[in-house]
Parts: C-alpha cells; sequence; structure tokens
C-alpha cells in the first residue's frame, strides 16, 4: 500500500517542478501543462518587403518627374 503512495508522491513532485520551471520562464495557466512550439512573426515576409520596396520605388519616380519637370521649366523648355 505504501509503494502507490510513494509513486504517486514522486509523480506529484515531477509535475510540479515542471509547473514551476515553466512558471519561471513566464508559461502560465491552462498552457503550462502542454508547451508546443509558438511561431510569431517577428517582422514583415518577404513579399511585404518587396511590395514596400515597389510602392516607394514608385514614390520616388513620382518625385522626380516632379523635379525633372520643375527643371524644365526653370530652363524655359
Amino acid at each position: 500500500m505504501a509503494l502507490p503512495l510513494i509513486a504517486a508522491g514522486i509523480a506529484a513532485r515531477a509535475v510540479a517542478k515542471k509547473l514551476a520551471s515553466r512558471a519561471v520562464g513566464g508559461i502560465t495557466g491552462a498552457g503550462a501543462k502542454s508547451v508546443q512550439k509558438i511561431y510569431k512573426q517577428t517582422g514583415p515576409t518577404k513579399s511585404q518587403k518587396n511590395d514596400m520596396r515597389r510602392e516607394m520605388g514608385f514614390e520616388q519616380d513620382k518625385a522626380m518627374e516632379k523635379i525633372y519637370k520643375e527643371h524644365l521649366k526653370k530652363m524655359g523648355n
């Protein structure tokens, strides 16, 4: 009868240690019992970067066209 109690005590300590170590790491609540990898996006994706570059290119083209037109007006053409 003492053997199952000892085994239960050992298992309870292992679970408590696991939960305590996860709580120290900031993992608490229901998710502390079974932690799976969470992939979070840390920045813009490659396609988002390409879109931003393309938009910046269009804006630069418009700005250069405006500057060029102003230059032509100053030159008298």
